[in-house]
């Protein structure tokens, strides 16, 4: 691996960490300082909008200023918003930090992924991004337990300050990538613009497929506990550890099916993965042991691994055509807005339809966003879409 996708690397896995120790927390933390009602919406809502809207903006930014900078940039605004989090706790101040938070994500998602594909050889690049994802997930996996040991121990002043020396350390590290870094990610130099990026069959299609993988995943992280707890009847430790498994089983497998997808077809791969995980979305609520809950989440992990090099690989060969870090900004968009709807649809059909079918509409929501995936990855050339 190159050193500077190394360094790329400990960066990820740095902030992924230090906000997956906090945001678990974070919506406890909000009503500790009396977060209610519209205050709560806006300290929730106001993040996830701000990733929506500036991660297209910011990845057409990295285009024009280079990565290094990009990333300097954004994890120099984490440092800042980790170091408030310490000193304040404001409601008001607390809420603008959220939203800042948003924004700084939106830089630093669509850039980091970008500078990531831009290193990684054409020969083995999905190998490579299935290794690099692995910053992410294992952080994501990790977070929630080192979170609760920290503030079970320490309090949320304690989660605050190990976010805040994981974002410094991440910015250092920025700081050496950016005195190497290419200063441009892509030339785009032919004025590609959003609507041309969107228009794209393979962009459009890999739009499609994010959207629907992140609305499973946030149906499952929100509502998968509520079934398993409440209709199930399984304990706390139990719940956690079906919770887990899905995200430790794509860990392992993302490096192996990353190789399988530099030899075979990407499109392929994403689209059979991402059915497939639609399918099992629609088993789980007739299944009613928990063993056979285990082992529905272990081949999610599968399936979901089976998807993610594929999807990056593909990401990143379109964007080196129309613009790295604005495809990737787009794309980042997608994937947060399919995390945004995913919660008030579920909500909306728990309230009327129970909690089964809201594993069935998301199931079968996932299978139909691979279906118009499908369908666009089939309108463009084979030789170009890899086949």
């Amino acid at each position: 691996m190159d050193y500077r996708l190394k360094i790329l690397f400990i960066i990820n896995l740095a902030v992924s960490l230090g906000f997956a120790v906090s945001d678990a927390y974070f919506s406890l933390y909000a009503g500790s300082i009396g977060a209610r009602g519209l205050m709560f919406a806006f300290a929730v809502g106001g993040y996830f909008a701000a990733k929506i809207f500036f991660s297209p903006f910011t990845g057409m930014l990295c285009d024009k200023i280079g990565s290094g900078r990009m990333i300097m940039a954004s994890t120099a605004v984490y440092s800042i918003i980790a170091l408030s989090y310490v000193f304040f706790n404001d409601l008001l101040i607390v809420t603008a930090l959220r939203i800042l938070q948003g924004l700084a994500a939106a830089m630093f998602r669509p850039v980091i992924l970008a500078s990531a594909g831009s290193l990684a050889p054409r020969t083995r690049r999905a190998s490579s991004m299935g290794a690099f994802d692995i910053s992410f997930y294992a952080a994501t996996a990790a977070g929630p337990l080192l979170g609760g040991i920290i503030r079970d121990t320490f309090g949320f002043s304690g989660l605050f300050l190990l976010l805040s020396a994981l974002c410094i350390s991440a910015f250092a590290a920025s700081v050496l990538y950016a005195l190497d870094a290419v200063e441009r990610v892509s030339s785009d130099e032919d004025g590609t613009s959003f609507s041309d990026v969107i228009k794209n069959p393979v962009v459009a299609a890999l739009l499609a497929f994010i959207f629907g993988r992140a609305f499973t995943i946030s149906a499952l992280c929100i509502f998968l506990p509520i079934y398993l707890e409440q209709t199930m009847g399984l304990s706390p430790f139990r719940t956690g550890i079906v919770m887990s498994l899905s995200t430790i089983v794509m860990i392992v497998f993302l490096r192996p099916m990353g190789v399988l997808a530099d030899r075979y077809p990407k499109n392929l791969m994403i689209i059979s993965g991402g059915l497939y995980t639609g399918m099992l979305l629609v088993f789980l609520p007739l299944v009613e042991s928990y063993y056979g809950i285990l082992l529905i989440c272990g081949l999610v992990g599968v399936f979901s691994a089976m998807s993610q090099p594929a999807c990056s690989a593909l990401l990143i060969e379109e964007g080196e055509r129309m613009g790295l870090g604005k495809t990737a900004g787009v794309f980042n968009g997608a994937l947060n807005l399919g995390f945004a709807v995913a919660p008030l649809a579920g909500s909306l059909i728990l309230s009327f339809l129970g909690i089964r079918f809201v594993f069935y509409f998301a199931g079968v929501s996932a299978m139909l966003a691979m279906l118009v995936s499908s369908y666009l990855m089939i309108s463009f050339s084979p030789v170009e879409a890899d086949i």
